[in-house]
């Protein structure tokens, strides 16, 4: 990526609509038709999350994300760099469903 279009990104993530809270969730991430590929969520909000994976994956893949419940969730790659993705939840989660979520991180036992 040139430097110009780095410092483009840059911009662009941080116009944000909200914050992202930071976390440390192993999961799978799953191209359609393909296998899971294990991969670290390292934050996320209900609009979307930033992973590191164990493949490269091109901008504008759909994806699907394994959530601490078992669920999978469908979002779209907004950028990638190098094994660093940046994806938007289709549909955004609503703020319970978001709660949710964060009470399953607090206590994986359920």
């Amino acid at each position: 990526m040139a430097s110009q279009g780095l410092a483009r990104h840059l911009f662009e993530v941080e116009k944000r609509r909200v914050a992202r809270d930071d976390v440390f969730l192993r999961t799978t991430i799953r191209l359609p038709g393909s296998q899971e590929i294990p991969a670290e969520i390292i934050n996320i909000s209900r609009f979307g999350f930033m992973a590191r994976m164990a493949a490269i994956v091109a901008q504008e893949a759909s994806v699907d994300i394994r959530l601490p419940d078992g669920s999978e969730r469908r979002a779209r790659v907004a950028w990638a760099l190098g094994n660093r993705i940046g994806a938007e939840f289709r549909p955004a989660m609503d703020a319970e469903e978001y709660r949710i979520l964060f009470e399953t991180l607090d206590n994986p036992e359920g």
